[in-house]
C-alpha cells in the first residue's frame, strides 16, 4: 500500500555544490512521475553566485524530457491523471506568470499532458510555491543566507521531503549547524 499525503518538497543548492549534479538530480525529481509523488521536488532554492549557472543547467535538461502517452517507450514525463488535473497545472503557470514570474521552458498542455516547466521570479504566496501543484512543474529562485533560505523551505504546510546539496555546507561559515529541518 502507498499513502499519498502531500507535499511540495523543496531543495537548497549551495555554492559549494557540483552545479551538474544539483542539476540533473533536480531534473529527475521535479519531473519523474510527472511530479506527481508528494515528494516530487517543486521548490528550488540556489545560492546567489551560482544561479546563473544552475539554471543554465536545469533548463536545457528539462527542454529534453519527452512528454507523451505511457504507451509511448520514449515517454519521459507521462500524462497528469485527469485533464482537470492538467488544466489545474496550467492554470497555476498561468496565474503566477501573470503575477510576475517568468516561465523558463515548458508549460504547454496537450489534453492530460503537460510540458514539464520551469518558473522563477516567483514568490513564496503563490499557489506554484505554497501548494501541493502534483505536475511537471518546478520553481528556481535565489537566496543569499543559507538561513533564510532554509526557513523558506520550512515555510510550506508539507515537510515529507528537502534537499540539501551538499551536505558538506553544514558548518560552514555563515551556515547554522543547528538549523531546524522540517520533517
Amino acid at each position: 500500500m502507498v499513502l499519498e499525503l502531500g507535499g511540495n518538497a523543496g531543495v537548497i543548492v549551495c555554492a559549494d555544490a557540483n552545479i551538474d549534479f544539483a542539476a540533473e538530480r533536480c531534473a529527475a525529481g521535479g519531473f519523474t512521475y510527472a511530479g506527481q509523488t508528494c515528494i516530487s521536488v517543486q521548490r528550488i532554492l540556489v545560492e546567489d553566485g551560482v544561479y546563473d549557472k544552475f539554471v543554465a543547467a536545469l533548463v536545457p535538461r528539462v527542454q529534453k524530457l519527452r512528454s507523451a502517452t505511457v504507451w509511448n517507450e520514449a515517454t519521459d514525463v507521462g500524462p497528469l491523471i485527469n485533464e482537470a488535473a492538467a488544466r489545474r497545472n496550467i492554470e497555476w503557470i498561468e496565474e503566477a506568470v501573470r503575477d510576475g514570474a517568468k516561465l523558463l521552458c515548458g508549460g504547454q498542455r496537450i489534453g492530460s499532458t503537460i510540458t514539464p516547466a520551469v518558473l522563477t521570479n516567483t514568490r513564496p504566496e503563490m499557489r506554484v510555491n505554497c501548494m501541493e501543484i502534483f505536475g511537471p512543474v518546478v520553481t528556481v529562485e535565489k537566496f543569499t543566507q543559507y538561513d533564510d533560505a532554509l526557513a523558506s523551505i520550512n515555510r510550506s504546510d508539507f515537510g515529507l521531503q528537502a534537499g540539501c546539496s551538499p551536505a558538506t555546507s553544514f558548518g560552514s561559515p555563515g551556515r547554522s549547524r543547528h538549523s531546524k529541518w522540517a520533517v
